[in-house]
């Protein structure tokens, strides 16, 4: 949460200093924060809709059982899959 909180605040430093200061080396340094920001904004987007995309047959392939089991501890997650070698 505190990570969000640090980059919200930062984008909002540059947002007031692109209209605050007069000098074009701090306008230059604002834009480019914000242009990283929309930047990954469009990246973790992109990330997502492939993940939704995805999601139909990674629901089919995987199995539920054991990762159940994986999630209530009664399974390590380094023993073998039972009919693998």
């Amino acid at each position: 949460m505190i990570r969000y909180a640090f980059q919200l605040a930062l984008i909002a430093i540059s947002i007031i200093g692109f209209f605050t200061f007069t000098n074009f080396l701090y306008k230059g340094f604002c834009l480019w924060t914000l242009g990283a920001f929309v930047g990954a904004i469009a990246r973790d987007l992109g990330w997502l809709w492939r993940i939704k995309k995805a999601w139909p047959f990674t629901e089919k392939i995987i199995d539920w059982r054991i990762v159940k089991e994986l999630a209530e501890g009664k399974k390590s997650a380094d023993n073998k899959m039972q009919g693998t070698s």
